[in-house]
């Protein structure tokens, strides 16, 4: 169910680093395995383990192993091991099966990891675990949410839920993750993720959009430098067809003066196409005041 398949041309940049990873990881576990306990069945691969099983890009990496117990007594202290003890481990959600390895589930991964990711990166993580490709979509922001209704309480739930309003699915990168981020950060409306646009000049994907004022907005990542011809004669047929295109690239997410100009004039855009004025912060705000539940209720943006 959640290995990648082989021999993925290496033009598919993220598939084919995912599937590099997950082999790498599958790889380390048997090499490792011979230093585990004999006929320990009870132990699950978790955490920053089990996201790199599924293939899934984290900004922290760990060459250490960690695996998780359900009792403090069966906690195992060899290297390279890093050995937790869970609650809510029992739970048939929680556990998956990658190349016959006992391992948590991708729901499971994303609160494990709520207790030592930050806010941003666990909206990182939310957002690759639930992205729009089909090979490494691995779970969806209803089971997210439902797993975390079904578990005990634990210490990163209340970080779990801030990220849950943070997260979108259907998303093709944590570049356009960051950015989305940025853009709610200093004020910008929540726009519409991999917007699909059906025009006389042809049928496009903006990885961000307004539609009603006919916004799109589009990173340049790593592959749109190889297809540059392509992403021009995308962005002129829609410019001419009455759209307004915004192209951001790393340096725009990374300095704070360049994100305050892309903000900026997309904010006067909005404010001319769309009819309504838009009122930008001087300052990002802290993500997890974004986060704040009443903010999300008081904007008619659903918890969910």
């Amino acid at each position: 169910m959640y290995e990648l398949p082989p021999n993925i041309p290496s033009r598919q940049i993220m598939l084919s680093q995912a599937a590099r990873r997950q082999v790498d990881t599958w790889k380390q576990l048997q090499m490792a395995e011979e230093e585990l306990p004999a006929k320990r069945c009870d132990l699950i691969v978790s955490h920053e383990t089990a996201a790199s099983l599924m293939g899934v890009t984290l900004f922290r990496r760990s060459r250490k192993i960690h695996i998780t117990v359900g009792r403090r007594k069966d906690r195992i202290h060899r290297k390279p091991f890093v050995c937790h003890v869970l609650g809510n481990t029992s739970l048939e959600s929680s556990q998956a099966r990658i190349f016959t390895v006992p391992c948590a589930s991708p729901e499971a991964t994303f609160a494990q990891l709520s207790r030592t990711l930050k806010l941003e990166e666990l909206v990182l993580l939310g957002d690759s675990l639930t992205c729009r490709n089909p090979f490494l979509k691995r779970t969806s922001k209803a089971r997210l949410n439902r797993y975390l209704h079904e578990c005990d309480s634990f210490r990163g739930l209340p970080q779990c839920r801030r990220a849950l309003r943070l997260i979108q699915e259907d998303t093709d990168s944590p570049q356009e993750t960051l950015l989305r981020l940025r853009m709610l950060q200093y004020g910008l409306p929540l726009p519409h993720v991999n917007f699909s646009l059906d025009e006389e000049c042809g049928r496009y994907l903006l990885d961000m959009a307004y539609p009603q004022a006919r916004i799109g907005v589009e990173y340049n990542g790593r592959h749109h430098h190889q297809q540059q011809a392509e992403d021009w004669d995308r962005a002129n047929a829609l410019t001419a067809d009455g759209w307004t295109i915004f192209v951001a690239e790393k340096e725009n997410i990374e300095s704070t003066y360049l994100c305050q100009r892309l903000m900026t004039s997309i904010s006067q855009a909005l404010s001319d196409k769309g009819g309504r004025r838009v009122i930008l912060r001087d300052e990002p705000l802290e993500l997890k005041d974004l986060a704040d539940g009443r903010r999300w209720k008081k904007n008619g943006i659903p918890l969910d």
